[in-house]
């Protein structure tokens, strides 16, 4: 689910595993550009 999400976006899942300290997970996504509006995404 969440690697279809980044996938979509454009953007990396990345996963790391140690024995003994855990998993993490990021998600990179693109910088998006503000809106032409200004006002709030």
């Amino acid at each position: 689910m969440v690697r279809g999400f980044a996938d979509k976006a454009e953007g990396r899942l990345l996963v790391r595993s140690e024995v003994g300290s855990g998993t993490t997970f990021m998600v990179r996504l693109p910088q998006s550009a503000p809106p032409s509006d200004g006002g709030v995404v």
